[in-house]
């Protein structure tokens, strides 16, 4: 929730930042890597929550998505390019 508040204000005042950009990404890695504790776990420090970020991180791979998509794409706009939205 942190992160979304961070990105709304962001919207809402135009005004962009590190922190920002690292809750984007957190998001981004959030969606590839599936939900899972490992990504970021909360480690109790002096009655304070703190992130753990140095744990190894194990992402999907997904290149032969990405190609399949692109290969289908074009196999549509090559058949019917006037239907093609960009």
């Amino acid at each position: 929730m942190h992160c979304l508040t961070r990105i709304r204000e962001a919207m809402n005042t135009r005004k962009s930042s590190v922190h920002v950009h690292h809750c984007f990404n957190y998001l981004r890695q959030m969606i590839l890597c599936e939900g899972n504790p490992t990504i970021e776990p909360v480690i109790p420090i002096l009655g304070r929550r703190s992130v753990n970020a140095e744990v190894p991180r194990v992402c999907k791979d997904w290149t032969k998505l990405y190609d399949l998509a692109h290969d289908n794409y074009y196999s549509v706009a090559s058949s019917n390019s006037s239907s093609l939205l960009y």
